[in-house]
């Protein structure tokens, strides 16, 4: 099973290498290639100093840029699209168990983020089907029939053809993405424009508006549970919103970073703090 990782990097260099480690960790185990799209001049010298190719792409609006990353990637033949930040770590055994199963677009529910400044980790939870950005698995053949499909979907009340849809704020009560489009009175048109899974022009709810591109055509997210939590995200000058209010908010141990290397787990504790 061929697996081919996007990652979108931006400036945090000593997290870079940590990132580049686990995908080392993960190459071992996993038929594995991947996309990086870089957007800085120091990203960029690092990727190549270490080996790694890059496709150049301007950083804003950043929806366009991770759509620029997924055009390259399809170039490519692979069977699942692995979505990671250039922050993030995905252990062996939750790879293992995004690829038994036959779902095509499929992920975690839940993450531990690490904030080098304060040496603390926060762990944060959806209750509902939503699923965490870093680390959905989805299938060629998803990522397909969402780019060009033949039906596209849009509300009645509107003129324009394309996806329209209402934010999460508009309905009263969290959702899953299931429920949610339950809520929305589409129509449909046919017709053959290739479309994008992220809507052009956006700098944040990436995450939102892949998943909804994906529900609309056919693959809604598939949650996959587990006992353990098996992705990292490493915050380094840019703290996590609203970090006290996360779930839960320990020092650091070794616990927290169960499944990674011993090098990782050096270079995580060796992350300098940023000046304030």
């Amino acid at each position: 099973m061929k697996i081919h990782v996007l990652t979108c990097f931006f400036r945090r260099r000593e997290i870079t290498k940590i990132y580049l480690e686990g995908i080392k960790r993960l190459s071992k185990y996993f038929d594995i290639d991947y996309t990086f799209v870089s957007s800085e001049p120091e990203d960029t010298a690092l990727l190549q100093e270490l080996g790694y190719i890059t496709h150049v792409f301007e950083n804003h609006p950043l929806s366009d840029k991770w759509q620029f990353g997924l055009n390259k990637a399809l170039e490519k033949k692979w069977d699942y699209l692995l979505i990671m930040g250039s922050d993030d770590l995905l252990s062996n055994e939750g790879l293992e168990l995004l690829l038994d199963n036959s779902y095509s677009n499929k992920g975690f529910g839940d993450i531990m983020f690490y904030n080098s400044p304060t040496k603390e980790w926060a762990y944060m939870k959806y209750d509902k089907a939503r699923l965490i950005g870093a680390g959905r698995l989805i299938s060629r053949e998803a990522i397909e029939n969402t780019m060009f499909r033949s039906t596209i979907h849009f509300k009645i009340d509107q003129s324009v053809a394309g996806v329209g849809y209402k934010n999460y704020s508009d309905i009263s009560v969290p959702t899953s993405t299931a429920e949610y489009l339950k809520n929305i009175n589409f129509g449909k048109i046919v017709g053959n424009e290739k479309r994008v899974i992220w809507n052009k022009g956006l700098t944040k709810s990436l995450d939102h508006s892949s998943e909804m591109s994906l529900s609309l055509a056919g693959y809604p997210p598939y949650k996959v549970e587990s006992d353990k939590i098996h992705l990292i995200d490493i915050k380094g000058e840019v703290v996590v919103t609203q970090w006290q209010n996360l779930l839960k908010v320990s020092t650091l141990t070794d616990f927290d970073m169960w499944f990674l290397s011993d090098k990782e787990k050096d270079m995580i504790r060796d992350l300098p703090i940023p000046p304030p």
